[in-house]
């Protein structure tokens, strides 16, 4: 006897040229006739070439997310291009943003307590900041250059207005939003962590429920290294192990 659980929809980029929307279903199968196990099983819903370079020759999808509150799902691929498609109708995308980067689009981040605030990294070493709120989806900053190219952006747990980056060749950092004169989100890195002699392709926050410990978990790629560290907001690029 097979049952069908809750389904749970999710974006996934694999590094190839199609971009799959997968759900989670639990089958619920009896064993013996008596007792029954539940099994996790992925199945894909939707999968399509979604970026393209030149004349239309697929180009590799690098970075997905689900956004306003599941109904967008937001792409990004070597093309540099950010896409934003309707889960009722993924035939076509609703919105482009042209090439908002110098290289191609490597992670999407979307505010996990504020639905209209999306941060995306690129291979060009910036990171931006969108308001998707309007068909515009305005771009409310752009950081400079910061040392490498931009693999993981992981909001802070608490904070609002902060976030942790692993930025390849550049290492980790912790990023802070300052507002300027126009009240617009500035990126300031108020921590940086550049112990990985290699590419740092991963980073993610360890925090404490009473929030007395700040810690980072980070891991580099050929060097097969990960550390934990101090991220705490000490002085700007100040490490601690």
């Amino acid at each position: 006897m097979i049952g069908v659980g809750p389904l749970v929809g999710s974006a996934v980029a694999v590094g190839a040229t199609l971009l799959p929307v997968l759900r989670f279903r639990s089958q619920r199968l009896a064993l013996d006739g008596a007792r029954r196990q539940s099994i996790p099983e992925l199945v894909e819903r939707e999968c399509w070439e979604a970026h393209f370079m030149f004349d239309k020759v697929p180009a590799e999808v690098w970075a997905c997310a689900f956004a306003a509150e599941g109904k967008l799902v937001l792409s990004g691929g070597d093309d540099a291009n950010i896409k934003f498609w309707d889960t009722r109708a993924l035939s076509r995308p609703v919105q482009m943003l042209g090439q908002p980067f110098d290289a191609g689009v490597t992670v999407i981040s979307p505010h996990p307590r504020n639905p209209n605030l999306v941060a995306i990294g690129s291979y060009d070493e910036t990171v931006a900041l969108y308001d998707i709120r309007y068909d515009s989806h305005e771009l409310l900053t752009r950081s400079g250059k910061l040392g490498g190219g931009i693999w993981r952006i992981q909001w802070h747990p608490d904070l609002d207005d902060r976030m942790l980056l692993a930025a390849m060749h550049g290492g980790c950092g912790v990023v802070r939003l300052d507002p300027d004169d126009d009240f617009r989100p500035i990126p300031t890195v108020i921590k940086g962590f550049t112990k990985h002699e290699s590419m740092a392709y991963g980073a993610d926050w360890l925090v404490s429920d009473d929030d007395n410990i700040q810690a980072a978990v980070s891991c580099s790629f050929y060097d097969r290294a990960s550390y934990i560290w101090d991220a705490s907001a000490l002085e700007a690029n100040e490490e601690g192990v």
